[in-house]
């Protein structure tokens, strides 16, 4: 009987350690996060044009983990199915274990604009021709109507890269020229006006103007932006 009482005693302290600690509670930390804003499945005749860079969520996690670094989250927003104009979307947080998602992120405002695209005449540096002899601007309207000319940012031989810049020089993003880079050939019988400066490109000769302009200014392609639009 003495022994049974003693393993009795055992198993009652046993289950009273149990109880104990399946109703402690569990320590834990909260912390608030910024989560970056990615975009998922856009639309391939749309482009997002505005759209917060971070949202704030709160995050909750074991207490030993505060020391630590927060995890990297990435909040989403499904855009299948939206179309041009101004939506209200809620992103969408995961939160890796063992951390837990306490107050979601809220809705945030996305613009998204129909893509355009322009067929423009080339026009390459005096004596100089390109081929091809147009290209395709395409991007958001908004960011069209912005652009001035297209430009080469940086000539190899002689190929040239294009973008778009505005009415001061500076690039207009979200424009893309298509193709991006054009051949620019040497215009045979071409004769430089008095007092121009000969350049050497990709083996061939060309002028400057008298004016002085430098060479970076002179060797870029100007598009006419007032090409007609492709339908």
């Amino acid at each position: 009987m003495k022994v049974l009482a003693i393993v009795v005693a055992f198993v009652v302290w046993g289950v009273a350690i149990s109880d104990r600690s399946r109703t402690s509670p569990v320590l834990t930390f909260d912390a608030v996060i910024q989560a970056p804003v990615e975009a998922i499945n856009v639309a391939g005749n749309v482009r997002v044009v505005s759209m917060p860079d971070y949202v704030s969520a709160r995050l909750r996690g074991p207490k030993e983990l505060e020391s630590g670094d927060l995890p990297t989250v990435t909040a989403t927003c499904d855009l299948a199915g939206f179309g041009p104009g101004k939506h209200s979307v809620a992103p969408v947080v995961a939160a890796p274990i063992p951390f837990e998602l306490v107050n979601p992120p809220g809705r945030i405002l996305i613009e998204l604009e129909k893509i355009d695209r322009l067929a423009l005449d080339v026009e390459a540096p005096p004596g100089f021709s390109a081929v091809p002899a147009s290209v395709e601007l395409e991007g958001p309207a908004s960011a069209l109507a912005q652009v001035d000319r297209a430009v080469a940012v940086s000539i190899s031989d002689s190929t040239a890269t294009v973008i778009a810049v505005d009415e001061h020089g500076v690039a207009v993003p979200g424009v893309s020229a298509f193709p991006g880079a054009v051949t620019i050939l040497l215009v045979a019988g071409y004769s430089p006006p008095a007092g121009s400066t000969m350049l050497q490109i990709g083996g061939a000769i060309a002028a400057t103007a008298p004016s002085g302009d430098s060479v970076s200014e002179q060797l870029v392609l100007t598009l006419d932006r007032d090409s007609e639009a492709l339908r």
